[in-house]
C-alpha cells in the first residue's frame, strides 16, 4: 500500500506534480535526481538481482521501473551510469521486454557507451534481444565511433536484428567511423534481416569507402533479400562504386533467385548495370534461369551485358539446360558483343542439337565477329554437325565482309567447313573489297566449298565484271564441285563476263550417263576438233514430234573446202563462173567436176582454169544446164600453222591405249578418256 505522503528530497520540493500516477517510491528533486539507489553487494542467483534501484510489479503487463520524461524540450525517463558495467539492465522471464521505452518525439531507450555496446539486450526463444517500434521515426537507433551502431546477435533460429517500421526504416544504423551502420552475422540464418509492407526491407548509406550494407554468413547468404513483387535486395552506389558489392572466398559473390523476373539486376546511368570478380574457377557473375535466361542484360545505347574473362576464361559464360546459356537482345546495336585482344571474343559450347552461339538479328546480322588479326567468328563442328550455321528467311544465312583477308573463313576435319541454308535468300553470301569474298580451304577428301542444292543451285556466283565462281583445287582434285539431286551441280551467271571459266592441261572434262554435254546456243571452237563422227540432227521435216532426221558430215584426210552451183551455156556453148574475191586466198590445189543436165555433152570441159576467182566451162549445146563442182584445200593462216596429219603417231603417254577398246575386246580401262578423266576430272562424290 502506497504512503499517504512519501518522503520528501533533502533539497527540498521541486515543482514535480504526480497527477494520477500511482508510485511505490516517489523521490521529489528541484534540479537533482528524484531517486538515487546505491548498492556495494552482489548476488549469484540471477533471478535474484542485487540492485540500487528495484522495481517490482507482480501483475501481468506491468513494469518494474518506469520513468517520464515531462519536458518536451528534452529528458530521459530512465537514466543509467556506468563506470564499467551495463547503465541499465532489465530482465524478463515472459514474453514481455526486459527494458522498454516509449518515446514521443525522442528515442524509447537509448543507450551511449565509449567501449562497449550503448544498448544490449538478451532474447529468449524466438524473441529478439532488444525490439523497437516506431511511428515515425527508427524503431531502434545505434551511433557509433568505431564500432557498430546497432548490432544483434541470436544463438536461435531467430533473428539477430529485427526492425519493423509502418513509414521509416525499421532499423537504421549511423557510424561516422569506419565501421558499418548496421552489422549482422548469422551462423545458419541470416545475418541481417528486414521485412517492409511498402518501402525497403533493408537500407544502407555508406561513407567515402565503406558499404551501405555488408552481411557476412557462415553458411548461408551473407545478405538475402525476399520480396513478392519488387527486387529483394536494392542499393544504389555512388559515384564509381557499385550498387551492391558482394565477395565470397568458395561460392558467388552474389546470388538472387526469383520466381518470375531476373536473380540479379543491375541498373547503371555511367558504369556497368552488374559486375563480379569471381575467384579460382568460379565465374564473376553466374545466372540460373529456370523458364528464362539465367543472366540478362539491357542496355539503350552501350553493352547490355559486358565481361572481362582472365586468362584463358571467357568473359562472360552461360550454360543453359534447354535455352541459351547467353541470351543478349538489341534494338539498334549488337545483343551479345565480345572483345578480346588475343583469344575468342564470344564462345559457346552447344548441348545437344543446339548451336554454341545463336544469335537472331531483326535489322542486322544475327552473329557480327570484328577482329584485328584472327578470325572475326570461329567455329567447331562436332561430328555431322557444322562449325558455324547461318540461317536467313529474307537475308543471308551467313556473311561475311573483309578489307583485305577472307570475309568467312571456315576450315573442316571431317564435316563441312561451312554449311548454309535459307528459305528464301542465299544461303551463304561473302563480299570483299579487294579479297576473296568466300573462301574455303578442305581437309583430306572434302572439298574447301561444298553446294548442294535441293531445288536450285548447288552453288552459285554471280559477277558484273569477273569471275562469278573461283575455284583452285590441289593435285588431282576439284577447284569447284558442286553436287545436287535435280538442278545443275555448278551453276555461274555473269553480265559481262564468262558465267563459268575453266582453265588447265583439259579445260574442261564433262562425263555424263546419258550426255556428256549438252549446249543450248551457238558454240565458237578456236582450236581442233576431235571426234568420232561429226553428225547433224534436227526434228524430222515430216514426222518432227515423232522422229529425228541425222545426216553425218563429209571426211577427208585433208583441210578440204566443197563449192557447186548451175550454170546455162550461152549460143556459143560456153559459160563463165564468177567466184568470191577471197576464194584465193582460202583455197589452192583446185578439182573440178562437170555434168551435163537434159543432153549428153561428152566434149564439156573447163576450158579455162581458176584465174582472177574466176573459171569458164565450154563444149555444149547452147542452152545447156551445167551442174558444177569445185573443191580446194585450205591455205590461211590457221590452216597452215595447223598442217592436218592423217595419220600421226601416239604418245609415249597413249600407246597401248584405245579410244573404244571394248569394240575390238579390250578392257575399258585402257580408254583413253579414262587416262583423261583421272588427269582432269574431280574425284567421285560421298555416296
Amino acid at each position: 500500500m502506497s504512503p499517504v505522503k512519501p518522503p520528501e528530497a533533502q533539497d527540498g520540493p521541486s515543482d514535480f506534480d504526480p497527477g494520477d500516477h500511482r508510485f511505490g517510491v516517489w523521490g521529489d528533486c528541484e534540479s537533482g535526481s528524484g531517486v538515487i539507489g546505491s548498492s556495494g553487494g552482489s548476488a549469484d542467483v540471477p533471478d535474484d538481482p542485487v540492485a540500487g534501484v528495484l522495481g517490482v510489479h507482480e501483475q501481468s503487463g506491468g513494469v518494474g521501473v518506469a520513468g517520464h520524461a515531462r519536458n518536451v524540450a528534452g529528458g530521459t525517463g530512465v537514466v543509467g551510469l556506468s563506470a564499467g558495467g551495463v547503465g541499465v539492465s532489465g530482465r524478463s522471464k515472459g514474453t514481455a521486454a526486459g527494458v522498454h521505452g516509449s518515446g514521443t518525439l525522442g528515442p524509447g531507450v537509448k543507450g551511449a557507451s565509449d567501449k562497449a555496446a550503448g544498448v544490449t539486450g538478451t532474447g529468449g526463444r524466438d524473441q529478439p534481444g532488444v525490439a523497437g517500434s516506431g511511428t515515425d521515426g527508427p524503431g531502434v537507433e545505434g551511433r557509433s565511433g568505431n564500432g557498430a551502431g546497432v548490432s544483434g546477435i541470436s544463438t536461435g533460429s531467430g533473428a539477430g536484428l529485427s526492425g519493423a517500421s509502418a513509414d521509416g526504416a525499421g532499423v537504421s544504423g549511423s557510424v561516422t567511423g569506419a565501421g558499418p551502420g548496421v552489422a549482422g552475422s548469422g551462423l545458419t540464418g541470416p545475418g541481417v534481416q528486414g521485412f517492409s509492407a511498402q518501402g525497403d526491407g533493408v537500407t544502407g548509406t555508406a561513407g567515402t569507402t565503406g558499404a551501405g550494407v555488408v552481411g557476412t554468413g557462415a553458411d548461408g547468404p551473407g545478405l538475402s533479400g525476399t520480396s513478392t513483387a519488387g527486387p529483394g535486395v536494392r542499393a544504389h552506389g555512388g559515384g564509381t562504386a557499385a550498387g551492391v558489392e558482394g565477395k565470397a572466398p568458395a561460392g558467388p559473390g552474389v546470388s538472387g533467385t526469383s520466381a518470375d523476373g531476373p536473380g540479379v539486376s543491375g541498373s547503371s546511368t555511367k558504369g556497368d548495370g552488374v559486375t563480379g570478380q569471381g575467384g579460382g574457377q568460379g565465374a564473376g557473375v553466374a545466372g540460373t534461369g529456370v523458364a528464362g535466361p539465367g543472366v540478362t542484360g539491357t542496355s539503350a545505347t552501350g553493352a547490355g551485358l559486358r565481361g572481362t574473362g582472365g586468362g584463358t576464361s571467357a568473359g562472360v559464360e552461360g550454360i543453359g539446360s534447354s535455352g541459351a546459356g547467353v541470351l543478349g537482345t538489341s534494338t539498334r546495336g549488337a545483343g551479345v558483343s565480345g572483345s578480346s585482344a588475343q583469344g575468342v571474343g564470344v564462345t559457346g559450347k552447344g548441348g545437344g542439337e543446339h548451336a554454341g552461339v545463336e544469335g537472331a538479328g531483326t535489322s542486322g546480322p544475327g552473329v557480327s565477329g570484328t577482329s584485328a588479326e584472327g578470325a572475326g567468328v570461329a567455329g567447331t563442328g562436332g561430328p555431322d554437325a557444322p562449325g558455324v550455321l547461318g540461317t536467313g528467311t529474307g537475308g543471308a544465312g551467313l556473311h561475311g565482309t573483309s578489307t583485305s583477308g577472307a570475309g568467312v573463313l571456315a576450315e573442316s576435319a571431317d564435316g563441312a567447313g561451312v554449311s548454309a541454308s535459307s528459305t528464301r535468300g542465299t544461303g551463304v553470301s561473302g563480299a570483299s573489297g579487294q579479297g576473296v569474298g568466300v573462301s574455303g580451304m578442305g581437309g583430306g577428301e572434302s572439298p574447301g566449298v561444298k553446294g548442294t542444292g535441293g531445288g536450285g543451285p548447288g552453288l552459285s556466283g554471280s559477277s558484273t565484271e569477273n569471275v562469278g565462281v573461283l575455284g583452285k583445287g590441289g593435285s588431282g582434285k576439284a577447284g569447284v564441285e558442286g553436287t545436287v539431286t535435280f538442278g545443275p551441280g555448278v551453276l555461274g551467271r555473269s553480265v559481262q563476263g564468262n558465267g563459268v571459266e575453266a582453265r588447265g592441261a583439259t579445260g574442261l572434262y564433262a562425263k555424263g550417263t546419258s550426255q556428256a554435254a549438252y549446249l543450248d546456243g551457238d558454240v565458237t571452237i578456236t582450236g581442233t576438233v576431235f571426234d568420232g563422227a561429226s553428225l547433224m540432227r534436227i526434228d524430222h521435216p515430216i514426222q518432227p514430234e515423232d522422229r529425228f532426221l541425222v545426216h553425218a558430215a563429209v571426211e577427208s584426210s585433208e583441210l578440204k573446202n566443197v563449192y557447186d552451183g548451175s550454170a546455162v551455156l550461152d549460143e556459143h556453148g560456153r559459160a563463165t563462173i564468177e567466184l568470191p574475191e577471197w576464194f584465193e586466198s582460202l583455197n589452192e590445189s583446185f578439182r573440178y567436176q562437170l555434168t551435163a543436165v537434159g543432153a549428153p555433152a561428152p566434149d564439156l570441159h573447163v576450158s579455162r582454169p581458176l584465174a582472177d576467182h574466176s573459171f569458164e566451162i565450154a563444149g555444149g549445146a547452147a542452152g545447156l544446164d551445167v551442174c558444177w563442182q569445185i573443191t580446194g584445200v585450205r591455205c590461211d593462216d590457221w590452216a597452215r600453222a595447223h598442217p592436218l596429219v592423217a595419220d600421226p603417231a601416239k604418245s609415249a603417254e597413249e600407246k597401248g591405249r584405245l579410244l573404244h577398246p571394248d569394240l575390238v575386246g579390250r578392257p575399258v580401262d585402257l580408254s583413253l578418256s579414262a587416262l583423261v578423266a583421272r588427269a582432269a576430272a574431280p574425284p567421285e562424290p560421298d555416296a
